[in-house]
C-alpha cells in the first residue's frame, strides 16, 4: 500500500509494543479519513488515518472523550497522535442497522430494539453538557450549505 499506510502500521506496532502490525481496510467515509482494523486473538482495534493537512481530528478527540465520559457508547481513544494524524480506537464492531430495518412500519412502533437504542443514544447526545475543550460550531445556513456541497463530490462522484 501507500506510505501513510506503512507509517500507520509502524505507529500501531509501536503503540501496542509489538513487532509488527498488519491492518485490514474497514471502510472510508465522506472525508480524507481512512479506517483499518487491527486484530489479534482477543483484541480488535480500529486505526484511523486522518492526514493532518486535510483533516483536523482535534474536534473528534475532544468530543469522543467528552461523550464517553458522559456515557455515550463511542470508541475509546487508545492512542492519539494529532501531529501525524493517527488514532487508535476501540472497535465497536461492524454490525450494520440496515438489516434490522422494517420498511413496513415506523422504527419505534416496530419494537425494533436496535433502532430504539439508537434513538435513545441520539436523545442522550442532545442533552449532553458541552465538551470543556471544544465547542460545536453553530449549525447555521452557511454550515448547512458547506455540508450539502459535499454531496455531489463524496456521494455521487466518489
Amino acid at each position: 500500500m501507500d506510505q501513510r499506510y506503512q507509517a500507520l502500521c509502524t505507529w500501531v506496532a509501536e503503540a501496542l509494543e509489538i513487532e509488527k502490525a498488519e491492518l485490514s481496510v474497514v471502510s472510508g467515509d465522506a472525508s480524507f479519513r481512512r479506517y483499518f482494523r487491527f486484530q489479534q486473538p482477543g483484541q480488535s482495534l480500529i486505526a484511523m488515518d486522518a492526514p493532518p493537512e486535510k483533516e483536523d481530528s482535534n474536534s473528534f478527540v475532544c468530543l469522543a472523550r467528552s461523550w464517553r465520559e458522559q456515557g455515550v457508547n463511542v470508541p475509546a481513544l487508545i492512542k492519539v497522535d494529532l501531529d501525524k494524524g493517527f488514532l487508535l480506537l476501540s472497535d465497536l464492531g461492524d454490525e450494520l442497522l440496515l438489516p434490522y430495518l422494517n420498511p413496513d412500519s415506523p422504527v419505534i412502533e416496530s419494537g425494533n430494539k436496535h433502532y430504539a437504542q439508537a434513538m435513545k443514544a441520539l436523545l442522550k447526545i442532545q442533552s449532553l453538557k458541552p465538551a470543556n475543550d471544544y465547542a460545536l460550531p453553530l449549525y447555521d445556513s452557511a454550515l448547512l450549505q458547506r455540508e450539502m456541497a459535499l454531496f455531489p463530490d463524496w456521494l455521487l462522484e466518489k
